[in-house]
């Protein structure tokens, strides 16, 4: 049985077993692991590129925030200007419209109690000739006689002196 034979075998496999850790040995480090290393760099300089590309948007997207949020506030000054003069202009409209229906009314006012003044005088004038033809009507109707147009205009007209 060759397993329990270790002496005469025993040489010789230390001497395969050195052979084939020497091969593979060489094998790695001519083969296998330049191109290890080299995937490894090419991976690294990817990161970087990622990394370097990633700082770039960033700073890019730092950048357009900024100016959004400057364009926003800009946006809501403006806006806010915009209703304040609005406002204002709507509040001067409102003072004008205001002040001219104060005036109108006003001047309706006026001549309404000028129409009422004149109303008034004639009523009073007119008053005084249905007293006087009332005065006439009545004086006829208790007393029998006939009273003349102007001394019954001039009794009301005593009468209304001594009342007023």
């Amino acid at each position: 049985m060759p397993q329990l034979e270790q002496l005469n075998t025993y040489v010789s496999q230390i001497i395969w077993l050195t052979i084939t850790f020497v091969g593979l040995y060489l094998f790695l480090r001519a083969v296998v692991i330049p191109r290890i290393a080299t995937v490894l760099e090419e991976r690294q300089q990817r990161i970087s590129e990622d990394l370097d590309r990633a700082a770039k948007l960033k700073a890019e997207s730092e950048e357009l925030r900024e100016a959004y949020e400057q364009a926003l506030a800009t946006a809501r000054s403006d806006a806010q200007a915009k209703v304040r003069e609005v406002s204002d202009a709507a509040r001067e409209e409102a003072e004008k419209q205001s002040q001219a229906l104060s005036s109108r009314i006003a001047g309706e006012i006026a001549e309404a109690e000028k129409r009422i003044g004149a109303a008034k005088t004639e009523a009073l004038a007119g008053l005084k000739d249905v007293a006087a033809g009332l005065a006439q009507d009545v004086t006829q109707k208790l007393i029998g006689a006939k009273v003349d147009a102007k001394k019954a205009g001039a009794a009301v007209a005593a009468a209304a002196k001594e009342r007023g």
